[in-house]
């Protein structure tokens, strides 16, 4: 009876995040969210969420019906998943990101540091001043797009946060 009890005990108990986890929560939990959803993704499920069914064939939807409809939460759990993959990856496919390694490489076979050191202030942090050309508009709206798209699948995530079983 001791160790059932000890049992439910460890069950109940929130989950342990130390204090480095909780200098970036979104990092920890993206990870996380990320290995559920690529093992959720990947198993064979046997329903999805009724909005993915014509409103007038949810009580009774055809087999082509239920086959769209498990393409598109497929679809769905991919698009969820590539956003939380990227946050849990430091945005590996940000456009800003690789434009500005790109222009350090430039100025680094140039000779030139990346960034030069203003000042110090009083309390000990610096200014620096980065050596990298103004970023392009071509760039910054590539990059509200990757944005957009992020949010996108974060804003799925919350609809259908829901629908996460089998």
């Amino acid at each position: 009876m001791h160790q059932r009890n000890r049992q439910i005990q460890k069950i109940t108990r929130d989950p342990y995040f130390s204090e480095r986890d909780c200098w970036n929560l979104s990092t920890v939990f993206a990870k996380t969210i990320a290995a559920g959803l690529r093992r959720f993704s990947k198993m064979e499920r046997h329903g999805y969420p009724a909005s993915f069914l014509p409103p007038e064939r949810v009580e009774h939807p055809t087999d082509e019906d239920c086959e769209r409809a498990n393409r598109e939460w497929q679809r769905t759990l991919e698009q969820m998943l590539w956003s939380f993959d990227e946050i849990t990856k430091d945005y590996p496919s940000s456009p800003w990101s690789k434009w500005h390694h790109l222009e350090y490489q430039k100025l680094e076979e140039q000779g030139i540091p990346a960034f030069t050191k203003i000042k110090t202030n009083d309390d000990g942090s610096v200014l620096m001043k980065s050596n990298t050309p103004e970023t392009p508009q071509e760039v910054l709206d590539q990059e509200t797009a990757y944005r957009q798209r992020i949010q996108e699948g974060l804003d799925l995530f919350a609809k259908h946060f829901e629908s996460l079983w089998d």
